[in-house]
């Protein structure tokens, strides 16, 4: 049974809120004091890592063990990019900010999944 599944009888907001789970957790990381990223922009392995452990169903570790890097979980990948893409978060050297629209975003899980 899905996380999805589990919930379909739940009010939508509750919905929305375990939907956006990943992206608000990341969101929220980005604005206390930002989220550390690798030369090449992407998102640092203890990030990377972290979120492996508290989303195990996006990353296998029994067959794989740790990822390394963000592209090793395409799922990490597409919600940095997406985030970057509509412009709820920005970088600065070499770390990952929330922006203003971000953190509007962060605190409403429905308005995060729609706008």
């Amino acid at each position: 049974m899905t996380v999805i599944e589990e919930h379909t009888d739940a009010p939508p907001k509750q919905l929305a809120t375990v939907a956006t789970a990943p992206a608000r957790w990341l969101l929220e990381m980005a604005s206390a004091g930002g989220v550390p990223l690798t030369q090449t922009n992407a998102l640092a392995r203890t990030i990377v890592r972290e979120i492996a452990e508290r989303w195990p169903e996006w990353w296998n570790a029994q067959l794989f063990g740790p990822p390394h890097r963000e592209w090793d979980m395409p799922l990490v990948g597409a919600l940095h990019e997406g985030l970057r893409r509509r412009r709820l978060v920005r970088r600065r050297a070499r770390k990952l900010l929330i922006t203003a629209r971000g953190r509007k975003l962060a605190a409403d899980p429905i308005a995060l999944l729609y706008d």
